[in-house]
């Protein structure tokens, strides 16, 4: 199986290339979906709470994108978990 990631900023384009490629019958995964279900992952949610006393997406935005050392905090919570859905689809999709 061939892996392709597609990368770039915001309003870049990523998501209709994604669906060019599923167009074309590719199977895809988002990373930014998976991190979207994360928040409503009752484990994520309580783990959020408790290291920025919040669960909620925008409130931990604004804490992360002013703070360096809770940006790592929060890479720690979601990381392992983005990264288990990846390999799970790489292993389902092989």
């Amino acid at each position: 199986m061939k892996k392709v990631a597609i990368t770039g900023n915001i309003a870049s384009g990523k998501s209709a290339v994604e669906d060019i490629l599923k167009s074309y019958g590719y199977k895809t995964l988002c990373a930014d979906k998976i991190v979207a279900n994360l928040y409503q992952n009752e484990k994520i949610l309580a783990q959020l709470e408790n290291t920025f006393s919040t669960s909620e997406k925008k409130e931990i935005a604004q804490i992360v994108f002013n703070d360096a050392q809770k940006k790592l905090e929060l890479e720690k919570i979601i990381h392992p978990f983005v990264k288990s859905e990846i390999l799970n689809f790489f292993q389902k999709n092989s």
